[in-house]
């Protein structure tokens, strides 16, 4: 094709000397290249003219157009340079078989001809596009060697010891390392007749395996005192290094970790240092070392180990008895620098020793005055929270403080149930009652001043209310008045005597506040607050006594103001102001005096012309038993209710008393006979009813 396209063209340029000749190296629409007088395909030439759009063939170009032949082109798809170059390369592809099994007889002329060679023939030869049969015979050979390679690497390459082991899964598990494997491998390459790398480590390694092995009869040969630990270590190496499995390696590594063991015994072991663990550990490498029982090491080491067991059993006792001494872990410490003991138990043992003797220490503290109750409960607290152990440990200094707390909390109760309110607010309630009795009853409030007015004993306010009865000044949110009431005539609670007896007893109050009967080894917060109460309530109670006179001194004061001055600090205060009479046993309520004398002092007494009427005694009224106005003992299937001035007790239904005032708490009920000699309103049922004296009989609906 190249010859005939190349004389074609010569032929035309010598007829047309001036001929044009163009050169256009992509690919032009199908019409472009039929000859529009043949019809036949012109792909590598044709003739065209510029005054039309068809083409022709070289040998058909005189017939195109009636054009002068000068006028022509010759458009070419490739040039003559392009087509020797498109000959060249099918040429040789053409050829490419043929060499190939050239160059493969050459390579066959070798007597073992390398493996790498083969492989570059055979990657060569399966990329040409021909059939060639020789090419499988020697994909054939090169499998088998490459087969063969792979077994042998497989066999001859280390393990890294810097990578984890991969969890194999298949036939590498039981792969034979032995050195009859490597001797069938080697004769197996001398049958395959080529030549590589592998072959020459092969033989290598075998003349290695000998050398071991004789190395390591020798040195199996040699009693142990007579061997060198270093030739020994070294000998292992090699035989280690050849990464194959040989029973010499194994019996080599139990007698090197024999001379190891005895070096480690005779270098590193120290006797006082020696712990039970160490000692076990020891044992077994022994044992796994093969060194008889009968060595004079093993015997030391078998005694050692009994003592060291003797005192593992006995903490294991102690630290599992019901009640552990500080004085027997002690023994267990101390004293103990030749017996091998656990690392772990010993310090275990000297923490509970070093958390108990600071629990001690500071139980000691607090007895000897420097410690709070505050204190003392954490202490405690810690105590009974711990965990295992050391919630065993017996430290008596512990143990009498938590008595001393459950004294605390029982009198704690005892204040509760004084100030009727649970155990766990006493401190609460007794620091807010310090607070009130440093407010109302101040040391230089004991007489009327401008400073501090009202029942709250504050500074007065810019708008204030006035009673019309004791003429005392009131902050109108204290007495419940409104802002458009404040112009309006008001009295004041005191002088209506609304007052509630229900309140806490002080003189109760006071019993619990006794150094003489709570002999406190550590003092509680709340018994000095209390103290501090009482204090206060002592000294306003010598102010009090010369104005109310209780114990009929005839000190009898007729000062009005300054006896609603006072009714007005003790009104305010949430707990009943009363005292007991050292000589009647009577109780007295500082707050019902006063009013009395209020009373007194504002209607004077007038000169009796007759004499003075005899005293009203109700017989109903039978104090501290039970006496109904039904006159009927009690019953189980009936409801009752006690009163809390007198406690009598009554029928509920027969008194009416509200649902309420039932059971124990009794709150704010009254029976009729005290409400009757106190001229009080008595609640029965949702009816208040004012009670009044018409001549000598008293009566209530």
């Amino acid at each position: 094709m190249v010859d005939e396209e190349t004389t074609r063209r010569e032929r035309l340029r010598a007829q047309v000397p001036l001929l044009i000749e163009q050169l256009v190296e992509e690919d032009l629409p199908e019409e472009q290249y039929q000859c529009c007088i043949c019809k036949g395909f012109c792909y590598l030439s044709q003739i065209t003219c510029a005054c039309t759009k068809l083409v022709a063939c070289v040998e058909h170009g005189d017939q195109l157009c009636t054009c002068a032949k000068a006028k022509r082109t010759l458009r070419k798809r490739y040039s003559e340079a392009q087509l020797e170059e498109i000959y060249e390369i099918v040429h040789n592809r053409a050829a490419q078989p043929r060499n190939w099994r050239t160059r493969l007889d050459h390579l066959l002329e070798q007597a073992r001809p390398p493996l790498k060679s083969m492989r570059a023939l055979l990657h060569e030869g399966e990329r040409i596009p021909h059939t060639i049969p020789e090419v499988q015979d020697l994909r054939a050979l090169v499998d088998r060697a490459n087969l063969w390679i792979e077994k042998v690497t497989t066999l001859l390459t280390r393990k890294s010891a810097g990578r984890k082991k991969r969890r194999q899964t298949g036939p590498e598990e039981d792969t034979d390392r032995s050195a009859e494997t490597l001797r069938v491998l080697l004769a197996e390459a001398n049958k395959l007749a080529f030549e590589s790398p592998e072959i020459l480590s092969l033989r290598q390694i075998l003349l290695s395996i000998e050398s071991f092995k004789s190395e390591a009869e020798s040195i199996m040969a040699t009693p142990d005192d007579e061997l060198d630990y270093e030739k020994c270590k070294t000998a292992l190496i090699l035989g280690q290094g050849l990464n194959i499995d040989l029973p010499e390696i194994a019996t080599l590594q139990i007698t090197v970790n024999r001379l190891e063991w005895f070096k480690k015994i005779d270098e590193e072991v120290d006797d006082r240092a020696l712990q039970y663990e160490d000692v076990l550990a020891l044992l077994e490498e022994a044992e796994e070392c093969q060194i008889p029982s009968t060595h004079s090491t093993i015997v030391e080491l078998r005694k050692r180990e009994a003592a060291g067991k003797e005192w593992t059993d006995q903490v294991e006792v102690l630290l599992s008895s019901a009640s552990i001494k500080i004085e027997d872990i002690t023994g267990m410490i101390d004293g103990k620098e030749l017996v091998p003991t656990s690392v772990a138990k010993m310090r275990e043992l000297e923490g509970i020793r070093k958390q108990a003797l600071t629990w001690q220490a500071t139980a000691q503290t607090q007895f000897e005055g420097n410690g709070t109750s505050n204190a003392a409960t954490r202490l405690c607290k810690a105590v009974k929270t711990a965990s295992g152990p050391l919630s065993r440990i017996h430290i008596p200094e512990v143990r009498e403080l938590q008595k001393e707390l459950e004294f605390h909390e029982s009198w704690q109760q005892e204040v509760a149930a004084v100030l009727n309110v649970l155990p766990k607010s006493v401190s609460t309630t007794l620091t807010r009652l310090y607070q009130t009795f440093e407010q109302q009853l101040q040391p230089d409030d004991e007489v009327p001043n401008s400073e501090l007015a009202c029942f709250c004993r504050a500074a007065p306010a810019p708008a204030m209310v006035t009673c019309q009865n004791c003429h005392g000044s009131y902050h109108p949110r204290c007495a419940d008045v409104t802002a458009k009431n404040i112009d309006k005539p008001f009295t004041c609670a005191m002088c209506l005597n609304l007052s509630l007896d229900d309140r806490p007893s002080l003189n109760e109050l006071s019993q619990l506040a006794s150094y003489e009967r709570y002999r406190f080894l550590i003092v509680p917060t709340d018994f000095d607050t209390l103290v501090k109460i009482i204090d206060i309530a002592v000294e306003a109670a010598r102010v009090l006594l010369t104005v109310v006179d209780p114990l009929g001194q005839a000190i009898v004061c007729r000062d009005f103001n300054l006896i609603a001055h006072w009714l007005r600090k003790l009104y305010n205060l949430p707990i009943t102001f009363d005292a007991q009479n050292a000589q009647t046993s009577k109780r007295v309520i500082f707050e019902e005096w006063l009013y009395k004398r209020m009373m007194d002092a504002k209607n004077p007494a007038k000169p009796r012309t007759r004499p003075r009427k005899p005293k009203l005694v109700l017989r109903q009224a039978k104090e501290g038993s039970f006496s109904c106005l039904c006159t009927q003992p009690p019953a189980d299937a009936l409801v009752t209710v006690t009163c809390v001035k007198c406690g009598q007790g009554y029928h509920a239904t027969c008194v009416r008393a509200p649902a309420e005032c039932l059971g124990a708490e009794r709150k704010n009920w009254r029976c009729p006979c005290c409400t009757v000699k106190e001229a009080k309103r008595i609640q029965q049922g949702d009816v208040l009813i004012r009670v009044q004296n018409i001549g000598e009989s008293p009566f209530w609906r």
